[in-house]
């Protein structure tokens, strides 16, 4: 008999991000008590912040072999989490003491592949509620070639009463 599978809720995210504080993730700053590092995987991946400022972010790579699907060109996933994580950025800027967010959403559409060189990644906050931030991001590959265009949706956590 095969088990059915629970996919995770709005509630789910509240008490991991709950968890996530108990644990002391937020602790753990660039800038000390504001800014939420970047984590281990941004270090897995190559990905550094590189620009930081009150609604926009800017996130970068170098890509490397690894980060290359079967056909050479780098995985989308590699373009998407880059997006991800700028966007992550730009929220956290706008994130009152004690707030948190995480993603709820994000649609990329990509434009051209990357092979090689610098991939960076720009956000900004388009607009936030109490409870919601909506972004928009736009990947480049080399300079200024254009090769993904994104918006995310993000929950922001209040502090615990």
């Amino acid at each position: 008999m095969a088990q059915s599978r629970q996919f995770p809720g709005p509630d789910d995210l509240v008490a991991s991000l709950s968890r996530a504080a108990a644990t002391g993730y937020d602790r753990r700053v660039d800038e000390p008590g504001r800014f939420p590092g970047v984590g281990p995987f941004a270090g897995l991946l190559g990905i550094r912040r590189r620009s930081l400022e009150t609604g926009a972010c800017c996130f970068e790579l170098v890509v490397r072999p690894e980060h290359m699907n079967p056909y050479g060109v780098a995985h989308g996933g590699i373009v998407y989490t880059l997006v991800d994580y700028a966007m992550g950025g730009a929220m956290a800027s706008r994130l009152e003491p004690g707030e948190r967010c995480a993603t709820l959403e994000v649609k990329i559409q990509y434009l051209a592949p990357v092979v090689e060189g610098d991939l960076r990644a720009e956000a900004r906050l388009v607009e936030r509620t109490r409870r919601i931030g909506v972004l928009e991001a736009r990947a480049y590959a080399g300079a200024d070639r254009l090769v993904a265009l994104a918006t995310g949706t993000f929950y922001i956590q209040g502090s615990a009463p």
